[in-house]
């Protein structure tokens, strides 16, 4: 079998991306619905999810005989999940490191992400009120 086209390869992940971003859209409004607006159960649903999902899927696809071209891989794994949700991603990477024995890899993996990306937060926040004055 030959290599997929970048062009065939960008449309699998765009595929699955829309796919992704809609079902976490859909998610978010049924979670918001079943138990109030108030809390973020749907971004944590979401978080689990495609944690759970990630995993899976890399297993799977990590026998000796995957179950999937690397089309499909790209449309489920950078595609769907990475529009659902990208803590997926951070999930396995951080996992990958802990397997690895590179704790201290895995620990500043969690602290940058949640450090850095709350500081990003409120820096934008700050920044985009300053703005608007």
């Amino acid at each position: 079998m030959s290599e997929p086209s970048t062009f065939h390869q960008l449309f699998a992940i765009a595929a699955g991306g829309s796919v992704g971003a809609l079902c976490r859209h859909l998610v978010n409004l049924a979670c918001s619905r079943w138990f109030g607006s108030h809390l973020a159960v749907g971004t944590l649903a979401v978080n689990v999810v495609g944690c759970f999902l990630v995993g899976l899927l890399i297993a799977m696809r990590s026998t000796d005989s995957p179950r999937w071209d690397d089309l499909t891989h790209s449309a489920l794994i950078v595609g769907f999940l990475g529009a659902f949700t990208t803590f997926s991603t951070f999930g396995f990477e951080t996992t990958r490191f802990f397997e690895s024995a590179q704790h201290g890899l895995a620990l500043l993996n969690i602290g940058g992400n949640m450090l850095l990306g709350l500081s990003a937060v409120f820096g934008g926040l700050y920044l985009g009120r300053v703005m608007v004055g």
